[in-house]
């Protein structure tokens, strides 16, 4: 019969798609891994900076930057000039907020303590406020009050081993701080 192809040529033609399918995914893997390939941990690679933008119209928007990127790269990212009071080189840290208001002042701070835990950025022991410690697992409203006054009453914590010297601070409660805090 002419017209219908044979049980030789659908083999070809399904095989021909079968491996035109891989060769796309292996293409999109090797394209998605090159671009995250600069971040992580193996040597010579950077790490991420997580860093959130509040814009008055369009609200957060938290970007993953390159260690070492700037005020001015951020802006880039997200299609903005850069305000003029802000110093485009400037470095930016992991886990920092910056805020443009709608009378063009800018104020830069930490994003909330929820967000650092979700996003593995370790949160700022010595300036967070009570909200941020109750979102380090483990921590609870008691602990958090304690470690506020201990750091009114003392001033900031040089080391963890201070942190552990308040009453009521225990082995687990150090051992939370380190692995969701810094000093």
């Amino acid at each position: 019969m002419e017209g219908k192809p044979d049980s030789s040529e659908l083999s070809r033609l399904l095989w021909s798609m079968v491996l035109a399918a891989v060769v796309v995914s292996g293409g999109l893997f090797l394209i998605s891994g090159s671009s995250s390939a600069s971040v992580g941990s193996g040597v010579g690679s950077a790490q991420a900076v997580y860093v959130q933008l509040q814009l008055p119209d369009a609200g957060a928007a938290v970007y993953r930057m390159q260690e070492g990127s700037r005020m001015g790269d951020l802006f880039r990212a997200a299609r903005r000039k850069a305000p003029v009071g802000i110093d485009a080189g400037a470095s930016i840290l992991s886990g920092q907020s910056v805020s443009l208001e709608e009378d063009g002042g800018v104020s830069i701070t930490w994003m909330a303590g929820e967000r650092m835990v979700t996003l593995g950025i370790p949160i700022p022991l010595n300036d967070c406020g009570m909200q941020d410690l109750i979102a380090i697992p483990g921590i609870g409203e008691a602990t958090a009050r304690k470690l506020m006054k201990g750091r009114l009453d003392r001033g900031r914590f040089d080391s963890f081993s201070e942190m552990a010297s308040l009453q009521g601070i225990g082995k687990q409660t150090v051992a939370a701080l380190q692995q969701y805090g810094r000093l």
